[in-house]
C-alpha cells in the first residue's frame, strides 16, 4: 500500500501502529491520511526534498528531515523501519537508543533477526536521508528472496517480510497481528442492549454511576510497571436524555466546551459508533497522578447517550490504543 501512495507522489508523514487498521475482510489498510502531503506538483530542491513545509508527525517515527518540516518520500520508509524495529523489540521508538552517529542502536534486542534482514532495515532507518532506501518499491526488491536455489531456512523470514510488506506495510503488520492474537471475551448487557469484545488479559469490572448516568462496565488493561502502575482502562456510560432530547451536534457543543475549559483539547472528529453517527475526542490532563491522555467517542440513540472513554498514561496511550479500536470496532447497540 506505501508502494501506492508513494506511486502518486504523496507522503504520508504519520506512520505508526494507530495509523494501520484490519478490515472486515482480513485486509490490513492505512488510515488517517489527514497529513498527507503530494508533491507530484511541486517543484524539489536538488536533495530531492519538498519546500519547506509545517511539522507533522509522531515523535519516535519522524526522521531529522520530517522533524525540520522538509519531508520527503523516504520519510515514510524511515517511519517503517522504525515499526519494524518496534515489532520485533517491543521498544518504544522514543527509548531505542543512538550511538554516536546519531543511527538507531536495536540489534542486540532482537538476536533472534537474521543479518540480512536486520541491514535491510538498518538502511530504512538511516540519520542521512540519502542512505536510506528512497521508496518502498526499493525496499520490496531488497527483500526479495536471492536468486535460485533457495534457501528456505536462511531466507524464510525475508520472504515473509516481503509479503507482508507487500500487502502492507512491513512489520507494521506484524506488529499489528501480534496485538490481535490475544483472545477476546465477549460483555453483554441485556439492559441496554450492548456488547463488546475485550481482551483475556484485560479485567472487566462492574462500573458505577449516579441517577441519569451510569458507568455500566470497566475494562482494565494488565498492570504496569512499579514506577506507572495505572496502565489503560476502557468505560461505557450510558446517559439519560429523556428530559432534554439534543441532538448529536447539541451534545457535543455542550460537552467540547465543558472540556476545553480544563483540559487540551488535541483532536475532534466526526465518526461512527455501533454504525450510528457519533463524535469522537482526544485530550489530556492530570488527573493528580499521573499525566494522562483520554479518548472518548459517543453517539445518540433512543434519548440515551453511549460513551465510550479509554484513558491512559501519556507514555501508555499509544500501546493499547490498537486493541482500544478493536473494541470500539466490535461494539454493537441494539436495534
Amino acid at each position: 500500500m506505501l508502494a501506492w501512495v508513494q506511486q502518486h507522489n504523496a507522503i504520508h508523514r504519520d506512520l505508526k501502529p494507530a495509523n494501520i487498521m484490519r478490515r472486515q475482510d482480513g485486509k490490513i489498510v492505512l488510515i488517517d491520511f489527514g497529513a498527507v502531503k503530494e508533491i507530484g506538483s511541486q517543484i524539489l530542491n536538488p536533495q530531492g526534498q519538498v519546500p519547506s513545509t509545517m511539522m507533522i508527525g509522531t515523535p519516535g517515527y519522524m526522521p531529522i528531515e520530517q522533524f525540520n518540516g522538509r519531508p520527503n518520500l523516504c520519510s515514510d520508509i524511515y517511519a517503517v523501519g522504525i515499526i519494524a524495529i518496534q515489532a520485533l523489540t517491543g521498544i518504544y521508538p522514543t527509548n531505542l537508543g543512538e550511538d554516536a552517529n546519531h543511527e538507531v542502536v536495536w540489534r542486540d534486542r532482537a538476536p533472534h533477526v537474521s543479518d540480512r534482514l536486520a541491514d535491510i532495515i538498518d538502511k530504512m532507518v538511516r540519520h542521512h536521508q540519502g542512505d536510506r532506501y528512497q521508496s518502498a518499491a526499493e525496499v520490496l526488491q531488497a527483500l526479495s528472496p536471492p536468486p535460485p536455489p533457495p534457501q528456505p531456512s536462511p531466507w524464510k523470514k525475508v520472504m515473509i517480510a516481503g509479503v507482508v510488506l507487500a500487502v502492507g506495510l512491513s512489520a507494521i503488520v506484524a506488529y499489528y497481528i501480534l496485538t490481535h492474537e490475544l483472545k477476546y471475551f465477549t460483555y453483554e448487557n441485556d439492559r441496554y442492549g450492548l456488547n463488546i469484545d475485550y481482551p483475556e488479559t484485560w479485567k472487566e469490572k462492574a462500573g458505577s454511576g449516579g441517577v441519569h448516568s451510569k458507568e455500566i462496565v470497566l475494562f482494565e488493561s494488565p498492570q504496569g510497571s512499579a514506577e506507572t502502575p495505572d496502565r489503560g482502562t476502557v468505560s461505557i456510560m450510558v446517559e439519560d436524555l429523556a428530559s432534554s432530547s439534543p441532538s448529536l451536534k447539541e451534545y457535543t457543543d455542550n460537552y467540547l466546551q465543558l472540556i476545553e475549559k480544563s483540559f487540551d483539547l488535541e483532536e475532534t472528529k466526526k465518526t461512527t459508533l455501533a454504525k450510528p453517527p457519533a463524535w469522537q475526542i482526544v485530550f489530556t490532563g492530570n488527573n493528580g497522578k499521573f499525566q494522562f491522555k483520554r479518548l472518548q467517542i459517543w453517539t445518540l440513540k433512543d434519548n440515551q447517550a453511549y460513551v465510550l472513554t479509554y484513558t491512559a498514561p501519556v507514555d501508555d496511550y499509544e500501546e493499547f490504543e490498537p486493541t482500544v479500536q478493536s473494541m470500539i470496532e466490535s461494539l454493537e447497540i441494539d436495534d
